[in-house]
């Protein structure tokens, strides 16, 4: 730890940017630049449990999900940097830059203040003239300030392969969504039909009660008394999918969400979803998210 503080240290001098350390109750451990930090001459930074202290506290959860820096605006409007302290793959608390001015955002902060405390008359000149001292930023600064910030911080805490591991499963989870989002038209809540088709309407009501079962484009054209080739090519015209793959989307959708929220086998989830067993299953879920079933669960549960 009295490594990440000299880098913080060093930080905070050569930017002119207050560190404060947090431990994971939200509790300050240690702070650097506190006499050209203006947010510490209010009262409503000091509370423990509010406005601003929630603020941090949620933003060091994003930081630490994200296992790399997250840039926010405080309630004031001032730019902050949160860095998560990741060590032995728990949380031992978060790092604050800030708070930071950025010249764009200036001029909407000292009425932000001013509705946030309870300041007297006299009190108005000194923050003014705070503002004022206080180096201003660019936005497109703000960026590399996080990227200085992270390097500082991870040169007191090297080896740390911690950060590495949420990163990559960030990434991991973000491939994934995109996955979903190209193949997807629309998720199984939202699969609903607004067109001007009668027949295409019950097609899809008959595929959102029924995905689980053994449907078929016959099943369903013979259901609604019409000949399957002309209801596939309707079908298709409509909605912008062929009807099979709708149904398929609505088994995956469904899967996904077993996968992530329960501990049912792969076998069980495949016959929940209307898969015939587990091998078509995961054939079908790989080619649509890109992944097996085994590597969607362990990502998201």
């Amino acid at each position: 730890m009295e490594r990440i503080r000299e880098t913080a240290f060093s930080f905070a001098e050569v930017t002119g940017i207050p560190v404060t350390c947090f431990d994971a109750k939200g509790e300050c451990l240690w702070e650097y630049g506190s006499d050209i930090k203006v947010c510490s001459k209010f009262k409503i930074y000091q509370e423990q449990g509010g406005l601003c202290r929630s603020n941090l506290l949620s933003s060091s959860r994003t930081a630490a999900q994200l296992g790399e820096p997250y840039v926010f605006l405080c309630s004031a409007g001032f730019v902050k940097i949160a860095f998560s302290l990741i060590i032995n793959k728990k949380v031992a608390g978060c790092l604050i830059a800030g708070p930071i001015l950025v010249g764009a955002l200036k001029e909407n902060i000292f009425d932000n203040i001013v509705s946030l405390n309870e300041l007297s008359i006299d009190s108005y000149s000194k923050v003014l003239m705070a503002l004022k001292d206080m180096k201003e930023f660019k936005p497109e600064e703000v960026t590399r300030i996080a990227s200085l910030f992270e390097s500082c911080i991870l040169g007191g805490i090297t080896p740390n392969t911690d950060y590495i591991k949420v990163a990559k499963h960030q990434q991991e989870m973000q491939k994934i969504a995109e996955s979903m989002r190209k193949y997807r038209i629309v998720t199984i809540e939202e699969q609903s039909y607004s067109g001007r088709s009668q027949i295409i309407r019950l097609a899809v009501e008959l595929i959102n009660e029924h995905f689980k079962d053994n449907i078929s484009l016959s099943a369903i054209a013979e259901r609604l008394h019409t000949n399957p080739s002309y209801l596939s090519m309707l079908f298709k015209q409509e909605t912008g999918v062929t009807l099979t793959n709708y149904i398929s989307q609505a088994r995956i959708k469904k899967s996904c969400d077993l996968l992530s929220e329960t501990t049912a086998s792969l076998s069980d989830i495949a016959a929940q979803c209307g898969f015939p067993d587990q091998s078509y299953f995961s054939k079908v879920f790989k080619k649509v998210t890109g992944i097996t079933p085994k590597e969607y669960r362990k990502n998201t549960f």
